[in-house]
């Protein structure tokens, strides 16, 4: 530990908030100390000015250009260091203020930081330091580059009763690699992002996120183009690194996932309101789209927290999100696993004719210190030759952490992130902590049944323990009552084991 995180306390936020003010106030100090020094070194006159008095810039210096009689070597490698210290000062009061203005805490920044000075700079000109990934950020805060990604693996086991196993066939045993992804992302100046993620479960690299994003536009202030998650839906916004179940809700089988397009995102200043909308085209999981005539979308998504309060421990999220789809070639399918990826589909419309699509999303949810909640309601309008088919979904979903933690979230991007953990069991000390400890409760709904189509009716509890061992590393274990409608019910169990780095 470097003697910087030494001096990091773990307190609450008001000495968070204390700490940024004294790193904030003592970088300002010592960047007007170092600049009168210079200042006084260089005889150089500050022209006073009628009216109010002003900051005068910094004297630009270039020792290559002073008289050699009037500087001795000496001190011109004073003026190029004490140059060179208050050009870092400055950096880094800028990069804080960027970070916090970001949605980062103080502390998570202040730490970040602290990890660059003890890595120390490389001798191009790069800082390279692990904090939840591999990061690579250029000394001057030009390039900021991380390299991370996650696996998950899981084991299912279920059965069915007699029926069912008639209506489906027999649930099998397995384990899988259900997510084996590597990521690397940047920016440039804070004004260009970019991010490529490709997933090898399943044998082979599909694309993921696959994106480049124009940032600080006027007006607009985010464009995405490339390959990237459609903005509907708070279940399918959220990282499956940080769900409190294995996989999303029921709902969400009516959402479309990741698509190519070109989207435009931003947030209040005040972060309580964010937007996202966009047009987009069915892909082929290679960065190519694969629809036929038609095959287009637009979707949008509007979000806000009425609530955000204690630095996310009290929080009200409500959101509205929809779409209007013109299906490829004009053909429609929806289906579900019950909420377990390596179990069957029970549910299942097959491919039927629709030239238009219309969904819409509805969302709820909020954080109450170590409580959190959720609701979401999805339903799915299609124009088919026999008129509209209608279907619809919904979830509600409760949980509640054992050790005193409470739920992340993402404030101005509307949706859930990953979580603080009070006693890693993962630590550098001798012995294991204790870790997190969350149990979660899920019902779900899905129905795929209107007139002629027959896609089935699905209804899932789910209960769900999960140990967090720190924040990237967790084993959860889902135990789901499985019931389709007219048919029987089916008991499955998941376990995983998770990490993200």
């Amino acid at each position: 530990m470097s003697a910087f995180q030494a001096r990091i306390p773990q307190e609450g936020p008001v000495l968070k908030k204390g700490r940024g003010l004294v790193a904030a106030a003592w970088s300002a100090l010592m960047a007007g100390l170092l600049a009168g020094l210079l200042a006084g070194l260089l005889a150089t006159p500050l022209a006073a000015q009628d009216g109010p008095s002003e900051v005068l810039p910094l004297p630009t210096l270039d020792p290559a250009t002073l008289d050699p009689a009037t500087l001795d070597p000496a001190t011109r490698e004073l003026i190029e260091a004490l140059m060179s210290e208050v050009a870092s000062l400055r950096g880094e009061v800028g990069e804080l203020r960027q970070r916090v203005d970001d949605g980062e805490g103080m502390s998570e920044a202040l730490e970040r930081l602290a990890l660059r000075e003890s890595a120390g700079p490389a001798a191009n000109g790069m800082n390279v330091y692990y904090k939840d990934g591999l990061h690579f950020d250029a000394a001057d805060g030009s390039f900021k580059g991380k390299l991370g990604g996650r696996v998950h693996w899981d084991v299912t086991s279920g059965s069915a009763d007699a029926d069912l196993e008639q209506a489906i066939g027999n649930i099998e045993d397995g384990t899988e690699i259900r997510r084996a992804r590597l990521a690397y992302s940047g920016s440039v100046y804070d004004k260009f992002e970019f991010k490529t993620q490709y997933d090898f479960a399943g044998g082979d690299s599909d694309f993921k996120d696959v994106y480049l994003r124009f940032k600080q536009i006027p007006v607009v202030q985010n464009v995405t183009v490339g390959q990237f998650k459609e903005p509907m839906g708070l279940d399918e916004a959220t990282s499956s690194n940080v769900q409190p179940f294995v996989e999303s809700n029921l709902a969400m089988a009516l959402v479309p996932s990741r698509s190519l397009g070109v989207a435009v995102t931003g947030k209040t200043e005040d972060k309580n309101l964010g937007w996202a909308a966009g047009w987009f085209k069915d892909d082929n999981g290679f960065g190519e789209s694969e629809g036929g005539d038609g095959d287009s979308a637009v979707t949008a998504r509007l979000f806000g927290t009425p609530i955000y309060e204690d630095d996310g421990r009290r929080v009200l999220h409500l959101g509205v999100s929809g779409s209007r789809r013109a299906p490829s070639d004009d053909m429609v399918r929806y289906s579900s696993r019950p909420e377990a990826h390596q179990v069957q589909r029970f549910v299942d419309t097959g491919t039927f004719e629709s030239d238009k699509v219309d969904l819409l999303g509805l969302e709820l949810a909020g954080i109450e210190g170590p409580f959190h909640y959720q609701f979401e309601y999805t339903r799915a309008d299609n124009d088919t030759p026999g008129g509209e088919a209608t279907f619809s979904g919904n979830s509600v979903q409760i949980g509640y952490f054992l050790t005193g933690e409470h739920r992340g979230y993402k404030h101005g991007d509307g949706k859930f992130d990953r979580i603080k953990v009070i006693e890693p069991a993962l630590r550098p000390e001798p012995g294991w902590g204790e870790g997190a400890w969350e149990l979660a409760l899920r019902k779900s709904h899905l129905d795929l049944d209107d007139g002629s189509i027959a896609g089935g009716t699905l209804d899932d509890w789910s209960f769900g323990v999960n140990w967090y061992l720190d924040p990237l590393t967790r084993i959860m274990l889902d135990f789901i009552r499985a019931d389709l409608e007219g048919e029987g019910d089916a008991d499955i169990a998941v376990l995983r084991v998770q990490r993200e780095f």
